[in-house]
This record gives structure tokens, C-alpha cells and sequence, in this order.
């Protein structure tokens, strides 16, 4: 399936905020009177941080054949890339869209190390990010920090390169 990206608008508000709910299972426990107010709020200060702490990061929609299936926020950084955010929505989950949309960054990052962080029991995105040659560099009781220092022939054979992904310098 091929993958393109386009930065985020004001038209994105409704996708954005049913892919935050769909991040956050656990307040689908909630009644919707609880749990919707809630949501804009969590999304809201999320996003308030992230400007803060990367105000020059980019805010990019991933769309599979046409549809918005996910979102990537990236920051480009004196000492590397940062990934502060991959999030693809349940429907579209385990069809390796995670993983190209990764690749696309690393390709674009060339010899620049990509820092993350991943919550311990996100166990999907750690075995994604070990697969592609991410190691860990720090932990706290939450996240465990990674980074990628460059492709070896294990990690990236002969991948082909998505030109609908153009880097944070283009």
C-alpha cells in the first residue's frame, strides 16, 4: 500500500482527536460525558508540551491509498532527529504502515541519529524499533529512551525509498 504524508491543518482536528481516543483504550471505560472532555483536554495539554518542547516540529498526517490512517510528529534537532510521536489508528494497525513510515524517516535522517522514547508496555513498537536497529540508551519507570545510529544490511536489504516523504531540510 503506498503511503504519503502531508503537513497537519485545522481540518484534521476530528482524525487527530479520534486517533488520541484511540491511543488512550482505558478511558473508553468512561461514559462518553466523562471520558470526551477528558480526551481534549489530555490531547490539548499534549500538544501545548510538544510545541513547547519542539517548537520547530513538524506535525505530519499519514494516509494510506488516500485515507488519514495515522500521525507523525518530528522534530529536527543540533544533535539529531527526534520521532516525539508515531501513532497509527487501530484499523490500520499490523499492516507495516508503522514500519514504512519509519523507514521513510530514517532514509531522510541519513547519517543523523533518530532519538525516541517508547512506554515499556507498547511491546509492538519495541520489537518494531529493535527490528530496525534502535537500542536503548536510558529508561525511566515509564519509557525507555532509543536511538538509531544508521542502517546496517541487517536492518534496511534493499528497502526501496518513498519519495512521497521529503525531509524536515527540503
Amino acid at each position: 500500500m503506498e503511503l504519503t504524508w502531508r503537513l497537519a491543518t485545522g481540518d484534521d482536528a476530528a482524525f487527530l482527536a479520534a486517533l488520541f481516543a484511540s491511543t488512550r483504550p482505558e478511558l473508553a471505560l468512561l461514559p462518553p460525558a466523562l471520558s470526551a472532555p477528558l480526551l481534549a483536554q489530555q490531547q490539548s495539554a499534549q500538544g501545548q508540551d510538544w510545541a513547547r518542547r519542539f517548537p520547530d516540529a513538524e506535525h505530519r498526517i499519514l494516509q494510506a491509498g488516500g485515507v488519514a490512517v495515522g500521525r507523525l510528529w518530528l522534530a529536527r534537532q543540533a544533535d539529531g532527529w527526534r520521532v516525539v510521536d508515531l501513532a497509527i489508528l487501530p484499523d490500520w494497525r499490523r499492516r507495516g504502515l508503522a514500519r514504512q513510515a519509519m523507514l521513510d524517516v530514517l532514509r531522510a535522517a541519513g547519517q543523523q541519529p533518530v532519538r525516541l522514547a517508547v512506554v515499556h508496555e507498547n511491546l509492538a513498537a519495541q520489537r518494531l524499533y529493535a527490528s530496525l536497529g534502535f537500542r536503548e540508551v536510558g529508561r525511566d519507570p515509564v519509557r525507555a529512551e532509543l536511538v538509531w545510529t544508521g542502517f546496517t544490511t541487517h536492518t534496511a536489504p534493499g528497502l526501496p525509498h518513498n519519495p512521497g516523504f521529503q525531509s524536515l531540510s527540503s
